[in-house]
């Protein structure tokens, strides 16, 4: 069973997808943030496939727009890395109500970072990200050290038209883009406080991706047969730009299939541990 959920705290109005096992047996509960500026589905409905697929699995299911995406409350300009932490929390705390032994979130690029956080609660089971942003602090620095902080349109932090093959984008800040989750049809016309990317530098950031033993990386790679690898915290390190650039998430069926059935597959393990 599929129903709308919205989720309200503090003022703030979050839409969510609710899937329901049809068995009405629920094994554990799984919260998917999509990657950043996009609507809960994702790119080609990546976390909608998933969601679905898990649901089989008798997993409870919450898909959820952030704050100022998607349709929930706000606007993207209004995004920081607290408010995102915040919603992961709201969402979390009512998976909790759901299923209080297996919790379990999944996110993508930027919000894999956020999860990764999360996932020191004491009550959270497991959390798995995709191609979470896993660049230096000094990249990210030197990347956007003449852009001071503030508000902008997101076609004058990178410029280009060409969206076929993004041939006239800046290749390293398109990159970036991709890292944390966006896409370029999606994310040119909407505004981005670009304080989100001075609190990236951070070391913190990316060192969370280190210490989180709950996670399970799965990062894009050509040179594996199913085009990505499965990475733990202990095996985490800096990935350069070009390890981005137009990988962030494959736009291809089976790569998405099999990633979706690896995900799953980790997560029912643990609901059996």
């Amino acid at each position: 069973m599929i129903t709308q959920k919205w989720l309200v705290k503090n003022n703030k109005y979050l839409l969510g997808v609710s899937h329901y096992p049809d068995s009405r047996i629920i094994k554990g509960a799984v919260l998917i943030f999509p990657g950043f500026s996009l609507p809960m589905c994702d790119v080609d409905y990546f976390t909608t496939k998933l969601a679905r697929r898990l649901v089989k699995k008798e997993m409870y299911v919450l898909q959820l727009d952030p704050f100022g995406h998607g349709d929930s409350s706000g606007s993207l300009s209004e995004v920081t890395l607290e408010s995102l932490r915040d919603d992961a929390l709201t969402g979390l705390e009512y998976l909790q109500k759901i299923h209080k032994s297996n919790v379990f979130c999944v996110g993508r690029g930027l919000m894999a970072n956020i999860f990764a956080e999360a996932a020191e609660l004491p009550f959270i089971k497991g959390t798995i990200g995709i191609n979470p942003v896993c660049i230096d602090p000094d990249v990210i620095k030197k990347l956007w050290e003449k852009t001071e902080v503030g508000v902008y349109e997101c076609s004058k932090l990178l410029p280009g038209s060409e969206y076929s093959n993004l041939t006239d984008f800046s290749r390293d800040k398109l990159a970036f883009f991709e890292a944390i989750g966006a896409r370029m049809r999606n994310i040119h016309g909407q505004y981005i406080n670009t304080e989100i990317f001075k609190a990236m530098e951070d070391e913190g950031f990316m060192e969370v991706l280190k210490r989180c033993g709950k996670g399970l990386w799965f990062f894009t790679d050509g040179t594996c047969a199913k085009g990505y690898k499965t990475v733990t915290a202990g095996e985490i390190g800096c990935r350069t730009l070009d390890d981005y650039y137009k990988k962030a998430i494959v736009r291809n069926p089976l790569w998405q299939f099999n990633l979706i059935e690896d995900i799953c597959e980790s997560i029912m393990k643990r609901v059996e541990d």
